[in-house]
């Protein structure tokens, strides 16, 4: 938790801070507040977040909308996930992963249950 200004409510709040990485290092942040209010390092480098969490022996990825929905699936279920919603888009993400080897799932964990285990 990081204490910040928001702009758009004109005052100092509380936020939760996800840092990305890649290569090792962490090349951005992302705050969010509430209400849903978000900010980002700037001059932050734009990368999937969770791509540093993807193992070497997971048989598929799980493509969500949100951080906190990948660290959500990821603690409910033992998937590994990673998200999507810093702008690049998932035809991007399925390419990416393609490459490591990976099967690739989509998953909207805010429209709809989807039942675990995954086929």
């Amino acid at each position: 938790m990081e204490s910040r200004y928001c702009r758009s409510l004109g005052a100092w709040v509380d936020h939760i801070a996800f840092p990305f990485f890649s290569g090792g290092r962490v090349v951005n942040i992302k705050y969010r507040a509430l209400p849903k209010h978000f900010q980002q390092s700037p001059k932050g480098q734009q990368v999937f977040y969770g791509l540093h969490d993807i193992r070497g022996d997971a048989p598929a990825v799980l493509i969500v909308e949100g951080e906190l929905d990948k660290l959500s699936v990821e603690e409910a279920t033992g998937a590994t996930a990673m998200d999507v919603a810093a702008g690049l888009g998932c035809k991007d993400a399925n390419d990416l992963l393609l490459c490591y080897g990976k099967r690739v799932l989509a998953l909207y964990v805010h429209e709809a249950p989807v039942p675990f285990p995954l086929q």
